[in-house]
């Protein structure tokens, strides 16, 4: 069972036992999550971004994250989540732009709390996700 397939079944406490039992086994993990983020994350997207990754890290008492995942639809503006997706739909400045999310996971990289970082293609607009894909 993938992590996310885990958190959907039980929220953030999945995380927990999930980190819980890789201590327990002794084991060294490497795991992906992801940030999703909503309307209320819009006037601090990196400081979303930030508060998500370090929870995730004490849930799973990890100290770094194999990939990130931006789990949120793309598109030319924003708009509130939809029934299909995680999140709300970010623009393609809210993502590439200055304090966005790009520049937020590159700074995580450079710190050594993320290795590779993604986003999702579902859903959203496909000429924005090109764009943001295209971006590197």
């Amino acid at each position: 069972m993938q992590r996310d397939q885990l958190v959907d079944l039980v929220g953030d406490v999945g995380e927990i036992h999930f980190g819980h039992a890789g201590f327990l086994l002794g084991a060294a993990p490497r795991v992906a999550t992801k940030v999703a983020l909503g309307q209320a994350d819009f006037g601090d997207l990196r400081g979303a971004i930030l508060r998500s990754v370090e929870a995730s890290l004490a849930r799973l008492g990890v100290p770094r994250i194999a990939v990130l995942h931006l789990h949120n639809r793309v598109a030319n503006e924003r708009a509130a989540k939809a029934e299909f997706g995680s999140g709300a739909l970010l623009s393609v400045a809210d993502v590439l732009g200055a304090r966005g999310v790009a520049e937020t996971f590159a700074s995580l990289r450079a710190q050594g709390v993320v290795d590779f970082f993604g986003c999702s293609a579902y859903g959203g607009d496909m000429a924005a996700v090109a764009e943001v894909v295209d971006s590197g």
